[in-house]
């Protein structure tokens, strides 16, 4: 049967359920769940599949084993237990000022207490969140899934007046988890940058950031095996239809949309949206670009009169990409983590990387739009 295509659906079990194409990712997630504990952190750029992800591991600590039948974790030696699962998206939460967020992590708290028929009277986030932490583990360890960690961060780069308390309040919640740590099987979460004052880089000293490990360069995106091997057929067809040939199309797809690099040594992988878009249009588009900038990073880069010149070869030491202070953001390795510049080149002598743009898209869009 043929497979539908979305870009819009990120929830696992509805992927499978509406027969939408999964590229099967699931031989990086068993590598992680296989542990018997563990508390991970990922940085990729938005649009790049870190949503699934969170929502792939939400099915298997369910239990939801049926739903993985013919990928690569249906077979492997793992229980299949269902875990109580906390669930937090920060991506949409609105954070303009520190009682603002204050109270939105404690409605969000709430919430899922609810859907376990808990009932909370603390008052502050940060002793809800741990509450619903201890009372779910009396029948079994917690899984803890967060999304986008830092985005009220982010949102007020700015904002000198707030930011200073909304990053206390972000390390006040977080730092729950590394008291209860005795309680937690699993705990995931994604987001932009290490911030080093947010309790969570400078207090989970068995934090594994599998940001730019070697073993899970391609674990998000779309290598150029995977476009060959899911799109390769409709590929073919587009190329006739159009009257072009194939082999030129394909080339034009990879420096158009192919080169993003999270490691050393890693390949590249294809942005998922625009590979994804340009198979139902059949056109070349800026479709991840045109998804939206992140507004903090222009915030940034005009603070700092950025040299645009700067990024068709950018030479950075590896210490930058390690954990920072939202007093102090630098702009590389940001434009990194936000996905406009990748590794092209690393430099053992001198632990030094070169950046650049991954692909026409971006680079001519971004370009363009800055220049704008």
């Amino acid at each position: 049967m043929e497979k539908n295509l979305t870009t819009s659906v990120y929830t696992f079990s509805k992927i499978i359920e509406n027969n939408y194409l999964y590229i099967d990712k699931t031989n990086y997630l068993y590598d992680i769940v296989k542990n018997p504990i563990g508390i991970y952190f990922l940085s990729r750029p938005r649009r790049f599949g870190k949503s699934l992800t969170l929502s792939t591991f939400e099915s298997i600590f369910s239990g939801e084993k049926e739903l993985f039948k013919g990928l690569y974790i249906y077979d492997k030696v793992y229980d299949w237990k269902k875990y109580p699962i906390i669930n937090l998206s920060l991506n949409k939460m609105r954070a303009k000022t520190t009682d603002e967020l204050e109270e939105n992590l404690a409605l969000a708290v709430d919430d899922i207490a609810e859907e376990f028929n808990i009932k909370i009277e603390r008052k502050r986030s940060y002793q809800k969140f741990s509450k619903l932490i201890t009372e779910l583990s009396k029948k079994e360890k917690v899984v803890i899934l967060i999304d986008e960690y830092d985005k009220p961060l982010l949102d007020n780069v700015n904002n000198k007046v707030e930011r200073e308390g909304i990053k206390d309040t972000l390390k006040g919640f977080y730092s729950v988890i590394k008291a209860n740590e005795r309680y937690l099987r699993f705990v995931f979460m994604t987001g932009v940058s290490k911030f080093s004052k947010v309790s969570v880089f400078s207090e989970l000293n068995n934090l594994d950031d599998l940001t730019m490990n070697i073993k899970y360069g391609t674990a998000l995106g779309f290598t150029q095996d995977e476009v060959d091997k899911y799109f390769g057929e409709s590929i073919k067809k587009i190329a006739k239809k159009q009257n072009k040939d194939f082999k030129i199309l394909r080339k034009k797809l990879k420096e158009t949309y192919n080169g993003y690099k999270f490691s050393k040594r890693s390949d590249a992988v294809y942005n998922p949206v625009s590979i994804t878009k340009f198979i139902q249009n059949e056109e070349i588009e800026h479709y991840w670009f045109e998804t939206g900038t992140p507004t903090f990073l222009l915030e940034l880069m005009k603070e700092h009169n950025y040299n645009l010149m700067n990024l068709e070869a950018l030479k950075l030491n590896a210490a930058a990409f390690s954990t920072y202070e939202i007093e102090n953001l630098m702009v590389e390795p940001l434009l990194f983590q936000t996905g406009y510049l990748t590794i092209k080149d690393y430099n053992e002598k001198d632990n030094q990387y070169t950046l650049s743009y991954p692909n026409l898209e971006v680079k001519s869009a971004f370009l363009n739009y800055l220049t704008d």
